[in-house]
């Protein structure tokens, strides 16, 4: 680097803000209206600044490997067996990784790391794992939206700023697992999925479309805090029994339905064709067991044989099927030449009967792998217009409890109740200019519509050929001739 770009260097790091350019004025042309937006004030209830203490967490196992779900699972198990600790569980906000605010500075020392073990169902494990918790602080958080020349400046990289504490804290609703409230929902990022009661929006192929609450903490006009509401979907896979999911699959997009469960006999087997597209569907599914009463999910890799062709190996070396072995030690199966479901690794398989599995709930489906079918039914259900998708926001917010949220008030805020009025103006439409006749003429659009009887392009583009593609019935081709032929007279 040269000496005359280290000075210049030098002075660029020295500039700040002492300015922000000003907006320039608002619009004055058109109508003047009101519109309501999506967004809610969050309000401080407080007295005085509201801080809040930053931690970070260590969630860790040696033996699996664990989802934010996992984590969730086995913080707020942590927080539930050290109420010395945690003295209120609802002043402390965890976001699933990393990350801990809590309202009041914990029993832990300033530069003392806590850490802790203990044992939790996590969803990759058949049994209990022992789980590492470590725990220290980072920093404080001012919750303060201000003018950045007030001093509100950028947080540091190891302090969040307000709006990312915010956040976190809004998701602890639907989030913790010691509300029963957390139940009937799913967090995915910023939105929290709500559970059907009975079932979701059929998109096919076991697959259903869940509605959700979008949340995110903004920093509005005049640096008002906001909270951004909307409605969000996506897709998960059906709770249901595995026989029932393979059964939606193989239907597919059909109408009516080819297969179902009541078809199935003890003799039933896939062919190939139908084998090669279960264990596309299969792959990847995350499965509970009805054999026994364990709260452990197994995630299916592949797909096996029949049960009653299914061989494995038993401790004591002796070869056994996957029907024999079930008829030894728990029941005889009733659909033996179903094919048995391959899980955990491909060094020591678990291949279980298609009968005694589940399809886990709160199981997302990825938005990429949705088909076109399941694309055009998704889109369909989601697109409303704006009042119906305010009232769905308020009413989700509803469901979700916000207005009487327990980690909101422990942190001295609250959000209102109403949405927030915004002023707006309705612009003039333009004025459009065609022919008539070789003459000009001008047309006002009235409601975004206006009649072209008569009327020609001002200044029409030369098209030698063009085509027409008919989707109706061989007798109307005599109006779509007609059609083409009004359109090329009107350019």
């Amino acid at each position: 680097m040269t000496s005359t770009s280290g000075e210049v260097s030098s002075s660029l790091s020295q500039l700040t803000i002492s300015d922000p350019v000003a907006r320039p004025d608002y619009g004055r042309e058109g109508k003047r209206i009101h519109l309501m937006s999506n967004f809610v004030e969050l309000k401080k209830v407080a007295t005085g600044l509201i801080e809040v203490v930053q931690y970070y967490v260590n969630v860790d196992s040696d033996k699996v490997k664990l989802t934010r779900d996992d984590k969730r699972r086995v913080f707020w198990t942590f927080v539930k067996q050290t109420p010395k600790i945690f003295t209120n569980p609802f002043s402390v906000a965890y976001d699933g990784e990393a990350l801990l605010f809590s309202r009041e500075p914990l029993r832990i020392k300033d530069n003392e790391r806590f850490e802790a073990q203990l044992k939790v169902q996590v969803l990759h494990s058949r049994t209990p794992t022992e789980v590492k918790v470590g725990i220290k602080k980072s920093g404080m958080v001012k919750i303060v939206f201000k003018d950045p020349k007030s001093g509100g400046g950028l947080p540091t990289d190891s302090e969040q700023s307000p709006i990312q504490v915010v956040d976190v804290i809004l998701a602890q609703g639907r989030a913790c697992t010691l509300i029963s409230r957390s139940e009937r929902f799913c967090v995915v990022g910023n939105s929290a999925y709500e559970v059907p009661e009975r079932c979701g929006v059929n998109l096919k192929f076991g697959v259903e479309l869940w509605r959700g609450l979008f949340t995110s903490a903004r920093v509005g006009e005049g640096y008002r805090p906001m909270v951004n509401i909307d409605v969000s979907h996506a897709a998960f896979y059906r709770p249901q029994s595995v026989l029932n999911y393979i059964c939606d699959v193989l239907n597919a997009d059909r109408s009516p339905r080819e297969y179902s469960v009541d078809q199935i006999q003890s003799n039933t087997r896939l062919t190939e064709g139908e084998m090669k597209i279960v264990g596309r569907a299969i792959k990847g599914l995350r499965v509970t067991i009805t054999h026994r009463n364990r709260d452990a999910q197994y995630r299916i890799i592949g797909i096996g044989a029949d049960a009653s062709r299914q061989m494995f190996t038993l401790r004591d070396g002796r070869e056994v099927s996957v029907a024999d072995y079930f008829k030894e030690t728990y029941f005889q199966l009733r659909y033996p030449r179903m094919p048995a479901l391959q899980a955990g690794s491909k060094n020591r398989s678990i291949y279980l009967p298609v009968e005694v599995c589940n399809v886990a709930g709160k199981q997302r489906y990825g938005a990429g792998k949705l088909s076109g079918c399941q694309t055009t039914l998704a889109i369909r259900q989601c697109a409303m217009d704006a009042p119906t998708r305010l009232q769905v926001c308020m009413e989700m917010m509803h469901r979700a409890n916000l207005e009487n949220d327990e980690f909101l008030k422990e942190f001295g805020l609250d959000i209102a109740r109403t949405f927030v009025e915004v002023p707006g103006r309705v612009l003039p439409p333009p004025k459009l200019e065609y022919k008539r006749g070789g003459r000009s003429a001008v047309v006002e659009p009235s409601n975004g519509t206006w009649q072209m009887r008569d009327l020609q392009f001002f200044q029409g583009g030369n098209c030698a050929n063009f085509s027409a593609v008919a989707f109706g019935r061989s007798s109307s081709l005599g109006q779509v001739g007609e059609f083409c032929t009004n359109v090329a007279k009107v350019c």
